[in-house]
């Protein structure tokens, strides 16, 4: 069997509910079944490689489903609290009109907190999304760069 050297990729999300096997075969050869009409063929290098990879990845699926999750808890913060602005402003005018001039500022400060609140949330939950992507990409290129440089090295494919 041959070296094969992989220069570019391709990416494939098959649905939730697609069929997925993995068998042996002939030649310490695996198949890689995804749904009816995707099979990959792996050596049993590459099986043994992706065993100690298997808990990693559900491992770091469930801390990024984690940081999504205070992320969207950041946003929703925000969103409340710049309700609260808007509903202390409201009041505030009812005050103002009650002639309540007292109640009336304390009602507009604590809606200017809340703004401000609001607004640290949303930058919070802005940078925390940007934060990920930037960290996915550099993760993708680092391995894209350590496969092209094994590749280039004859080296087997590395699990990277």
């Amino acid at each position: 069997m041959g070296t094969e050297c992989i220069v570019s990729s391709m990416g494939l999300r098959p649905d939730a509910t697609a069929p997925v096997r993995l068998y042996g075969s002939l030649g310490r050869t695996v198949f890689l079944t995804l749904g009816t009409a995707i099979e990959v063929t792996l050596h049993e290098s590459h099986v043994l490689a992706l065993r100690g990879d298997i808990a990693t990845a559900l491992g770091e699926m469930e801390a990024i489903d984690a940081a999504e999750r205070i992320v969207e808890r950041a946003y929703d913060a925000g969103a409340q609290a710049r309700r609260a602005a808007e509903l202390a402003l409201e009041r505030a005018e009812s005050a103002d009109r009650a002639g309540d001039v007292v109640q009336a500022a304390r009602l507009r400060e604590a809606a200017a907190g809340a703004e401000t609140a609001a607004s640290a949330a949303q930058t919070a939950a802005e940078a925390a999304e940007q934060a990920m992507t930037e960290a996915v990409d550099a993760m993708d290129r680092v391995t894209y760069t350590v496969g092209m440089s094994d590749a280039a090295a004859g080296l087997p494919l590395s699990s990277a």
